[in-house]
């Protein structure tokens, strides 16, 4: 018997980062990144994260679209599951010394534009430990790689002019986090300081007025010049929310049409380019290879184009 299942997939950028500051960001290489696999071995290898272990359980290349299929395991040794008979007692399912559960995550790579686009899953790697796993198995020591959601252009023109408040909460706030292109960083950390392990921070934005007090010729002048969070400005504040999600637990941007007062609420989180995709699976079989790839990549083809626009506005 079969049934349906919908899987969430995100889009990202991949980006190479100069550690020195140094230079604009690139695309990712996912060939070099492959050829390093192979040489190295590491393919189906358990490789150590700070939280997990992890395995990268296959890697394709599409020629045709020059788009890269890899697949991804977390492996886990808790929560172990039950195996259960009618009438019987349940049983735990015994694992091996080596032997783990896996739980996949898909994703495939545009190499010619740098964006990918992944799979989602409470049980399976999170943004964050896959970000991990480039920069530990990479070979390029004077950069690290970075993975940044992709967010549609229109909604962030709309956040800078009509956007009213923006509220962030915080929890589990261990250790001081590094610089960040916003003064978030700078927010967090006082909470560390100050030995909070949570807080909300409401902060209220529109255009107002600076006002500067210079001397011309021996006398006093008074200049007064607009103040506002500018496109730039937005873009690094919401890059930096979602670049930290194991601290920054909320972001949401409170918005107002000036004309009827009405109120409108975007959670950054959320207003990212998706796609979720009805995949048929027979009853005690895990999801193929070939089959999710291929959706995914009809899919993304579909969406390319609106995602190529958004970065382009972006720049």
């Amino acid at each position: 018997m079969s049934y349906i299942k919908n899987i969430k997939f995100n889009y990202f950028q991949v980006l190479n980062n100069y550690t020195n500051g140094e230079g604009n960001p690139t695309a990712f290489s996912m060939t070099d990144w492959a050829d390093t696999i192979d040489k190295k071995t590491l393919l189906k290898k358990h490789i150590e994260l700070s939280k997990c272990l992890a395995k990268i359980e296959y890697i394709s290349h599409f020629e045709i679209s020059d788009i890269w299929k890899v697949r991804l395991h977390r492996l886990a040794e808790y929560n172990i599951p039950q195996t259960s008979k009618n009438g019987e007692d349940a049983e735990d399912v015994e694992l091996q010394e080596d032997e783990y559960l896996g739980y996949d995550c898909n994703l495939i790579y545009d190499e010619t534009n740098g964006i990918a686009m992944i799979q989602r899953s409470k049980y399976s790697l999170s943004i964050e430990r896959i970000e991990e796993l480039l920069n530990k198995t990479s070979f390029l020591k004077d950069r690290f790689i970075t993975i940044k959601p992709i967010m549609n252009s229109n909604n962030i023109n709309k956040l800078i002019q009509n956007g009213k408040k923006i509220e962030i909460s915080f929890a589990n706030i261990t250790n001081a986090i590094p610089e960040t292109k916003s003064p978030l960083a700078s927010i967090i950390n006082s909470f560390f300081k100050l030995k909070g392990v949570a807080g909300n921070v409401t902060i209220g934005v529109g255009r107002g007025k600076d006002v500067q007090v210079v001397k011309e010729n021996n006398k006093e002048k008074i200049i007064k010049t607009e103040r506002f969070l500018g496109k730039k400005e937005t873009i690094q504040l919401i890059d930096d929310i979602r670049s930290n999600p194991d601290i920054v637990t909320r972001g949401i941007v409170t918005l107002r049409d000036e004309e009827d007062t009405n109120v409108e609420v975007v959670d950054l989180f959320d207003d990212v380019f998706i796609d979720i995709i009805q995949f048929q699976l027979e009853q005690r079989k895990t999801l193929g290879i070939e089959y999710v790839m291929n959706e995914m990549i009809q899919t993304y083809e579909e969406k390319k184009g609106k995602i190529l626009i958004s970065l382009k506005s972006d720049k």
